[in-house]
């Protein structure tokens, strides 16, 4: 949930009074938040047994949900509140049971209608991984490792355009979470490409540095964070260690169950502490009802007569979101599925409170119900044929794309279209550098076993 301040957060959820009360469904709506724990933990098991490995698609969207729609309502004790009417929440509740049914069901059945696309697309683009050192068989693994290296380079200065643009200047060196909250206004291209590079550098480094050592790895890691953190961003560093962890648990060691349930037993509460850590809020409890993910959809739920069904009018408006700013000054503030914050939150939108709603909101928005199932299942059959071309192949671009798309959104370019360009990019780029570089090494072996020939 991308939000200004702590204070504007409190100011805002003052509003919530205005909502009627209806305290007899109590009962059943404590059954539908235990029923939807439930359900998430079948739907994560069904499909770690049927892949016999945690890191599936699936793993993150549960969780996830299970945190936004069960643990934080259960932990903030909703079904005591009185706030509002509790047939909204029981809505809210039956509605993300469905699309978490909907994104598992494409996993548990033969079914598989976008892999061949993923082949034809994504295969030849693909760069081999070979020997070092035998140019006779046109090694690309030094070339590679070459062009990630320069993505470094790009990276940095990439960085000092930030500090040159942004208002906060050197205060990126001082103070990277301060500029981060503050500093991106007018440059936030410059953060973007900048942090885009260094964290393909480091996938780069990995996959094509064919990293075994796990105290390598462990080094290497360390290092990224270390330069990731000069961007300020939580989430960015979170996103370096999940994508060493799946490296590692890939193409290394497969982690054992008692390592992930260790891992997820430290990590999964303290990023959900992390803003009472910082200091942001003044007791746990407020904390928790930082993540009103359910409240905000429930609150949507009750209104919902008030948006749609757009029948892809939702879909259209969220383009919008790939029009920079800075080119276009008089794009919208509220577009795609901000027009809920904005019905409830006038205004709010133009001073960067963005409430966080839970992922069926824009599918509700154009079809009801309807589009919640349709759209969930499009989004798991792409899930599992991604995820599939990974597991057949393990090639860098099918591990880039199940970080991305099927996995966690790593790279700081939520628009789907924004990654799919960079992907469209990096492969071709990546592909005529390899080419070039082979012609080269190819002319300069010609040229030594000529002169040879010559002195012989």
């Amino acid at each position: 949930m991308a939000i200004a301040t702590p204070e504007l957060w409190r100011v805002l959820r003052q509003t919530d009074q205005e909502f009627g009360l209806r305290m007899s469904d109590l009962p059943l709506l404590e059954l539908c938040l235990w029923g939807y724990c439930l359900l998430t933990a079948l739907c994560a098991g069904a499909v770690t047994y049927r892949y016999r490995s945690l890191f599936n698609p699936l793993l993150y969207p549960s969780l996830q949900l299970f945190v936004m729609a069960g643990l934080a309502p259960l932990a903030q004790d909703v079904a005591h509140s009185t706030q509002l009417d509790q047939e909204w929440w029981i809505e809210a509740s039956l509605t993300t049971s469905l699309y978490l049914f909907c994104l598992t069901w494409p996993f548990l059945t033969p079914l598989n209608p976008f892999l061949p696309a993923c082949e034809i697309l994504l295969g030849p683009w693909e760069v081999a991984r070979r020997r070092t050192g035998d140019i006779s068989r046109r090694t690309p693994q030094m070339l590679c490792l070459l062009y990630f290296g320069g993505l470094i380079v790009l990276a940095g200065i990439l960085f000092w355009l930030l500090m040159r643009e942004s208002p906060v200047g050197s205060l990126w060196l001082i103070s990277p979470r301060m500029a981060y909250l503050g500093g991106r206004a007018g440059s936030g291209h410059w953060y973007v490409l900048s942090q885009t590079c260094l964290f393909l550098a480091y996938l780069g480094w990995l996959y094509y540095g064919r990293i075994r050592d796990r105290f390598i790895l462990l080094a290497g890691t360390a290092l990224c964070l270390y330069l990731i953190s000069y961007f300020g961003s939580k989430a960015a560093m979170v996103g370096v260690i999940m994508a060493g962890g799946i490296y590692f648990n890939f193409y290394v060691r497969t982690f054992t169950w008692g390592e992930v349930a260790v891992a997820a037993g430290l990590g999964v509460p303290m990023v959900l502490i992390s803003p009472w850590l910082q200091g942001n809020f003044d007791s746990l409890k407020e904390t928790l009802q930082y993540y009103d993910y359910f409240d905000n959809a429930a609150r949507y739920v009750g209104r919902s007569e008030n948006f749609g069904p757009n029948f892809g009018g939702t879909l259209l408006s969220s383009l919008w979101e790939y029009v920079p700013r800075r080119l276009w000054p008089a794009k919208p503030f509220v577009y795609g599925s901000v027009v809920v914050n904005e019905h409830f939150y006038p205004g709010a939108a133009e001073v960067g409170y963005t409430p966080g709603y839970l992922p069926w909101i824009p599918y509700h928005l154009d079809l009801g119900i309807t589009g919640v199932a349709v759209g969930a299942s499009a989004f798991g059959f792409l899930n599992k044929a991604i995820y599939t071309y990974f597991l057949r192949y393990r090639s860098f671009l099918g591990f880039l794309c199940y970080l991305q798309v099927a996995f966690i959104p790593v790279l700081k370019l939520a628009p789907v279209l924004y990654f799919v360009g960079m992907l469209m990019m990096l492969a071709v780029s990546l592909r005529m550098f390899v080419l070039g570089g082979n012609v080269l090494l190819e002319d300069r072996e010609l040229t030594r076993t000529g002169n040879c020939f010559f002195e012989h």
